[in-house]
């Protein structure tokens, strides 16, 4: 189901923004009613992270609430409909000085959301959608040349978490030098970052950890010891600078917030 709704600012789902090369300090954040969520798991994050898999998950619900400019409501991991969709709306009318949020709906697959920049939002979910069908589908009813993807949210994302989103389909960078193609991470206490680099020239990034630091993907390039990336969905951003590869699974990376250690976990990517 697609529904197209009032006027909301293409970066609405972004309350916050930093490159992810540095350690960013943003407080904790949890999507728990009460403010809380299951434990934390210490710095050993993937022992309980569970739902990254951008898949349908039976038993849990994404939820999506959406309003009038810059006002709109995500949350994932949820046991029921109702929880969902409450869950949603109070997230919405916060951003809205406590008034109702008016559009609702959750689902137990994915949902994404997509617009140009301050025009209207198209929104796409399905109970079948994995990720990047839920991408594929908002963007083909989007229909315009600037949009961009705010989300893709799915009903088993960990909801203490940022959403992630899905390596850009149907879309290639430049060349990428092969001993970057993998998955990376850079351990948190709690938690770590997590970037995807795919050997077509795309990227994601996402948080495993309660810091709030916003997902982005888009396309990359790295060759002869320098890296480029331009951001397609998510955060807006432009970053470069040099890698240094210290054996086959540690890469150091310089961009325009300083320098940092990015860890191999696999090869391949997810």
């Amino acid at each position: 189901m697609t529904e197209k709704r009032r006027p909301v600012l293409s970066k609405a789902i972004i309350t916050a923004a930093v490159p992810f090369i540095l350690f960013s300090a943003y407080p904790a954040r949890s999507q728990g009613e009460a403010g809380g969520g299951p434990p934390w798991c210490g710095t050993s994050w993937a022992c309980n992270m569970v739902g990254l898999t951008g898949k349908p998950a039976p038993g849990k619900f994404a939820g999506l609430s959406m309003g009038t400019i810059g006002h709109t409501g995500i949350v994932t991991g949820q046991p029921d409909i109702a929880t969902a969709e409450k869950l949603a709306q109070a997230k919405c009318a916060a951003t809205n000085n406590d008034q109702p949020c008016l559009m609702y709906k959750a689902t137990n697959g994915c949902i994404a959301m997509a617009g140009p920049p301050g025009g209207d939002v198209n929104e796409a979910d399905d109970p079948k959608f994995a990720r990047v069908d839920a991408w594929t589908k908002v963007l083909k009813d989007c229909g315009n040349a600037s949009c961009r993807v705010q989300v893709t949210a799915c009903a088993g994302d960990d909801p203490r978490t940022a959403t992630p989103f899905p390596l850009p389909p149907n879309v290639g960078g430049g060349k990428v030098d092969p001993a970057v193609v993998g998955t990376w991470e850079v351990p948190m206490n709690p938690g770590r970052w997590v970037w995807e680099i795919a050997a077509n020239g795309t990227y994601e990034f996402h948080d495993e950890g309660p810091d709030g630091t916003p997902s982005h993907a888009g396309t990359f390039v790295a060759n002869a010891g320098t890296w480029t990336l331009v951001s397609l969905a998510g955060y807006e951003d432009t970053d470069g600078g040099t890698y240094l590869m210290q054996g086959p699974n540690a890469m150091v990376m310089t961009g325009k917030l300083g320098t940092g250690t990015w860890q191999r976990v696999t090869a391949t990517g997810r």
